[in-house]
């Protein structure tokens, strides 16, 4: 939607004039989803589609089982 980037800049201006914004905690998290990112896009283009949906198919699994003992315990 067109609407969120200029709430998302506004809201994001607003936190960094109080001062609630740690930008070396950012460039940190930007740097590894990065690294992520072309990983995994190079992992996802080598491996062959079943085995993709495989590993994909038992990430969800693995966290769906993890929020639903964080909820119960």
């Amino acid at each position: 939607q067109a609407i969120h980037l200029p709430i998302a800049v506004f809201a994001t201006l607003g936190f960094i004039l109080d001062g609630q914004v740690d930008f070396r905690l950012g460039l940190i998290l930007g740097l590894i989803q990065a690294v992520g990112v072309l990983l995994g896009g190079k992992i996802a283009h080598t491996l062959p589609y079943e085995k993709l949906r495989l590993v994909v198919a038992i990430t969800l699994v693995g966290v769906g089982i993890m929020m639903i003992v964080q909820v119960l315990f």
